[in-house]
């Protein structure tokens, strides 16, 4: 490891001592399997207060028997690695705090509740994290004669989920709001068989689609990840960083190939391609 990623884990380590005394650090310990390695694993979770804003870090680290620790997290070889791996350990950013005049987070959103909770109550974009960072905003505005709140929970989706509410100061003993939530993705997370993008209560042929799940060669997975690895960087078609996005996913991937009717090993590309040219004709008689 290069002498600037150990100068900013120690850095990381520093910043959530200082964090304790101010706010809070959440921690984890365990072990973790990668690419058919096991690695013991330390995560660190400290909000660090910088006048009325606060920055939460997400700071995992896997050590192996000997001492060292994974670099996929901790990549500091070039730029565009660095800028990765810094923007990967920012969990939020928070200014104020909820009941505060002016309130925003941005980033992973852990619990949204929207006016007195009736549309929206505990909501977070962060039950498939750290596998789908979602970059999402909650905020709140309150003057002496309205209040706004709102919330989105990923801008990478083109505003999926978006909530707002517009509130009165009390008028006679009663206040008044307005809120409205809107979902541009409903069937985002219904079941969906055949992967058409309708579910399968809205699907008029939910088994259409014939499922093929393709996994290269090897004895584990360890073998399996080397290949493909090797399979990928032979393509030169791909950068670096897309083809370890794709390592990652593998593992994840193909805990699910039972889910799909029909599963090959790509031994030989041109004799794959041939089963499965055929096995589409038939199902498409």
């Amino acid at each position: 490891m290069s002498k600037s990623a150990i100068i900013f884990i120690y850095t990381c380590f520093t910043t959530v001592l200082l964090a304790q005394a101010e706010r809070s650090v959440q921690g984890a310990f365990g072990a973790v399997t990668i690419d058919g390695k096991v690695w013991n694993q330390i995560a660190l979770r400290p909000v660090i207060p910088i006048w009325k804003f606060g920055v939460s870090l997400d700071l995992v680290f896997y050590i192996d028997a000997d001492g060292n620790i994974h670099k996929d997290e901790w990549d500091f070889s070039d730029g565009e690695a660095i800028k990765n791996t810094l923007i990967d350990k920012i969990y939020y950013i928070r200014f104020g705090f909820p009941n505060d005049p002016l309130y925003f987070k941005v980033g992973s959103l852990d619990y949204v509740k929207l006016g007195y909770g009736i549309l929206v109550n505990g909501y977070t974009n962060a039950i498939e994290y750290p596998q789908v960072r979602k970059v999402g905003l909650d905020f709140s505005v309150k003057r002496n004669l309205f209040s706004v709140q709102g919330f989105v929970n990923d801008f990478k989706e083109n505003l999926g989920l978006t909530g707002f509410r517009v509130q009165t100061p009390v008028l006679a003993g009663i206040p008044i709001g307005v809120s409205a939530v809107m979902d541009r993705n409903q069937y985002l997370g219904l079941k969906d068989r055949d992967g058409d993008g309708f579910p399968d209560f809205v699907d008029e042929f939910p088994d259409e689609t014939v499922g093929i799940f393709i996994e290269p060669p090897g004895d584990d997975l360890a073998e399996q990840l080397e290949i493909l690895e090797e399979r990928l960087n032979k393509r030169g078609n791909e950068p670096s960083k897309l083809i370890k996005q794709r390592l990652k996913r593998f593992p994840i991937e193909i805990e699910y190939k039972m889910d799909f009717k029909y599963q090959f090993i790509n031994e030989n590309l041109d004799e794959t391609v041939k089963v499965i040219e055929k096995v589409i004709k038939e199902n498409t008689k």
